[in-house]
């Protein structure tokens, strides 16, 4: 069963939360860790624990790293050597052999407006997570969502129905 004080016994030094790596995974994944073990004795820690869920997950599996360079291996030039070759097997070997499947290079096609924006957007900085930790501590109270005011569906007019009775 967790523990589950009447008061916080944590309390997040707000400041220092720009010193966060936010690109580094690890980091991350370490604030997060930390959140999660002491979410129960720390005020706003759920929430703090869900931000930092959420951060780790989207640097880990949204963001995108530095595209790899696909390496291409130079292959050993063949042996020009015609003494290993059996004179008895006169078949052209090149029809034998399956012809190499070639694939276009696919390169990601990046919009406009993203380049425009830069890589930078992809990726929290520490000024911008110290902000939304602090807007979690200033706001205390959620208020639940303005119910929506939908019209009601109209029934069916009923049909009039015959009286008359079956023998």
């Amino acid at each position: 069963m967790p523990f589950r004080p009447q008061h916080s016994l944590v309390m997040i030094d707000v400041d220092k939360m720009h010193t966060i790596d936010t690109r580094s995974v690890e980091d991350l994944f370490g604030m997060w860790s930390v959140f999660n073990k002491i979410s129960d004795a720390m005020e706003d820690g759920k929430r703090l624990e869900n931000l930092s869920w959420r951060l780790w997950n989207r640097e880990t599996f949204v963001c995108s790293r530095m595209p790899r360079a696909r390496k291409n291996i130079p292959l050993p030039a063949l042996s020009s050597s015609v003494s290993s070759s059996d004179e008895s097997d006169e078949e052209d070997v090149s029809s034998l052999l399956p012809s190499p499947v070639v694939r276009p290079e696919l390169r990601r096609s990046e919009s406009s407006e993203h380049r425009s924006r830069g890589r930078q957007q992809n990726h929290i900085t520490p000024i911008d997570l110290e902000k939304m930790v602090i807007s979690i501590k200033e706001k205390k109270s959620l208020e639940p969502l303005s119910a929506l005011s939908m019209p009601s569906p109209a029934m069916p007019s009923p049909t009039p129905s015959d009286d008359r009775q079956t023998p």
